[in-house]
């Protein structure tokens, strides 16, 4: 307006002075004429009397102007919600008039700037009519207050939900003069807020239309929560929404009937697939072992779940809690199916305990830290059966200190392998341990590993033999990886051994612990003799004419037969020696043949002998018989 009278003021001078410019008189929408001047079309556009703001949110209010050709020209507010419009391409005519904006949410507050976040108005009849003069157009609105508390299905105020409302079929808006009259399509009018900690939000909206005032809860599986009728704004009013809660997805996880530790466990919810999938919701448990999940944004879909724990050596005695101090387990696919709904997936897992002895070399307890960690990729399975998951290599730990007795008690998985490790002058020593119940093992610095085990094979009583063992007090003898004796010698003697074929190996043994396994043997016991029998004669009770063909059969059906033997004695028992001796491979059948013709009259004796390879042997006597020709 101070540009404008500036202008009447320089054109009333010029005409004085050159008397050649008519000053004409303004007309209703505010315009004069000059013939040395570029006109323009201005004003300023404001919300109960306020300008329009301008900041770094927005660029201001666009103020389109429209003619009987419907062509459109536009200016924008600035910082005092001012616009000009240089008129020098527009026609002259009657104008319709139309102001458009949208702030983006949530970074404008609508009840603080007093305007709508966004609005598209277009004016139904002329604004004005142009004629190559200064135009002056000023557009101020009333808006009013809508007052939005939200609170879900127990009353309780709920903050941080967007509230948004919007007008409802096409709308009529009107300045607040009554000068002029304009449209907003359905949906066109919109203002937006956030609740506070008291669930309120207030939101400013154009003085007239009809208003749906609604709720978005960031839910994937609903739109919007609504007041129960829509709202006709003529003063400021206030609105109330019923939101419920999204659903949780939640349960209670257990460990031999105990809860879950506080402020160190997670339940992670994964996509279905766990292998590469990305975390998509985690909470904590709480003091009674639960955890909730809130599930906005969650498609109905099959999930998988990831427990997490991990805690302070100092901080959890496991062998208390039943729990181990470290465990990422990852379940082996889906094992929930969520649907929209309230989702509850309990998990229980079996624990045992183990007491780790720790001791010197003299058997002395040690003072130091235990530590068990999984070895290799573990399956644990709920108490139930109805979920698996897999516990990675390295991926579960439970510690402790000894006591004075040099025991820690440590909880471990159930069937999970684990190195049980003590640091014991200065050197760590590790022994494999597997539980499904409370056990106990011994960690101690072992004496050295027997070498060079030998035994003879097949035998009829193995005797073993092996090499001494740096620090051991005795060898423990062990015989298809069963003990089976001790001794302090480098030697022993199994005596109690079965026919067949058997395994050995030796373990040095200190005051305290065993060492490692010496070399494995294999070793074939047979204690059966040979079969034997006379098969020509059939008798020895003479008298023969001439001297008989003996032939002698002999077996082994256990470790074989090495040699058979046959001998000849006279009355004297003086061996004739007229026979001699057959190897297996020497025999026919196993039969060996003595042609005794050529002895002369006189009295003799057969003795048959044999030997299989195990040492075992056989004799046959056949008795006194008379050769008389």
């Amino acid at each position: 307006m101070q540009r404008l009278r500036t202008r009447n003021f320089l054109g009333i001078l010029v005409s004085v002075m050159a008397l050649a410019i008519v000053v004409v008189a303004g007309s209703k929408s505010g315009q004069t004429a000059y013939a040395d001047a570029t006109p323009t079309i201005s004003g300023t556009v404001s919300f109960n009397s306020a300008p329009a703001p301008l900041n770094s949110i927005h660029n201001g209010v666009d103020v389109s102007f429209f003619d009987s050709q419907n062509v459109e020209r536009s200016a924008q507010t600035n910082a005092f919600g001012q616009y000009t419009k240089d008129a020098t391409q527009f026609t002259q005519g009657v104008y319709t008039t139309g102001l458009s904006y949208n702030a983006p949410y949530p970074q404008e507050n609508s009840a603080t700037t007093g305007m709508p976040n966004s609005f598209l108005l277009r004016s139904n009849t002329a604004a004005f009519t142009y004629q190559n003069a200064d135009v002056t157009q000023n557009f101020d609105f009333t808006t009013k207050s809508i007052t939005v508390t939200v609170k879900d299905q127990n009353g309780t105020p709920v903050s941080g939900r967007e509230v948004h409302v919007t007008n409802v079929g096409t709308s009529t808006v009107t300045t607040s003069d009554q000068s002029l009259v304009y449209t907003a399509a359905d949906a066109r009018l919109e203002s937006q807020g956030v609740t506070d900690n008291n669930g309120i939000a207030t939101v400013k909206v154009f003085a007239g239309p009809t208003y749906s005032v609604c709720v978005f809860p960031g839910y994937v599986y609903t739109d919007r929560y609504c007041t129960t009728s829509n709202i006709t704004v003529t003063s400021d009013t206030t609105a109330e929404i019923n939101y419920p809660q999204p659903p949780t997805i939640s349960g209670h996880i257990q460990f031999n009937g105990a809860g879950f530790a506080v402020g160190h466990g997670s339940v992670v919810l994964t996509s279905p697939s766990v292998s590469g999938d990305s975390i998509v919701r985690t909470a904590d448990t709480d003091a009674n072992s639960n955890y909730s999940i809130n599930a906005a944004q969650l498609f109905a879909r099959s999930y998988g779940e990831w427990l997490q724990y991990n805690v302070a050596d100092n901080q959890n005695n496991s062998a208390l809690t039943g729990i181990p101090n470290t465990f990422l387990l990852k379940s082996n696919g889906a094992i929930l199916t969520y649907g929209y709904t309230n989702t509850v997936r309990d998990l229980s897992f079996a624990t045992s305990k183990i007491a780790v002895t720790v001791k010197d070399t003299s058997g002395n307890p040690v003072s130091t830290q235990v530590y068990l960690n999984s070895v290799g990729d573990n399956t644990v399975t709920t108490t139930d059966s109805s979920a698996s998951f897999t516990l990675p290599n390295g991926q579960g730990q439970s510690t402790n200190h000894t006591n004075a007795s040099g025991v820690a008690t440590v909880a471990i998985f159930n069937g999970v392998q684990h190195n049980a490790c003590a640091v014991i002058q200065n050197v760590e020593y590790c022994v494999p341990v597997t539980i499904s119940g409370d056990s106990s093992v011994l960690i101690a610095p072992p004496p050295g590993t027997p070498t060079n085990l030998t035994a003879a094979s097949p035998t009829n009583k193995p005797v073993l033999n092996w090499q001494a063992a740096s620090g051991a007090v005795t060898y423990r003898i062990y015989r298809d990886n069963t003990y089976i004796g001790s001794t302090a010698s480098l030697t022993y003697t199994d005596t109690a051994a079965s026919d067949g074929a058997h395994s050995y190996f030796v373990k040095a043994m200190n005051t305290v612990i065993e060492g490692a396994a010496s070399n494995t043997v294999s070793v074939v016991v047979d204690t059966a003799r040979p079969v034997m029998a006379f098969t020509t004669p059939s008798s020895f009770a003479g008298p023969f004419t001439s001297g008989p063909n003996v032939t002698v059969t002999a077996a082994d059906s256990g470790s074989g037969l090495q040699i058979l033997v046959i001998h000849v004695y006279n009355s004297a028992n003086q061996l004739l020696s007229l026979c001699g001796t057959a190897t297996p491979a020497q025999l026919t059948a196993g039969t060996m043949s003595c042609d005794l013709t050529s002895l002369p009259n006189g009295t003799y004796s057969i003795k048959a002998g044999s030997f299989d390879n195990a040492g075992n042997n056989k004799t046959l006597n056949s008795g006194s018989f008379t050769i008389a020709s």
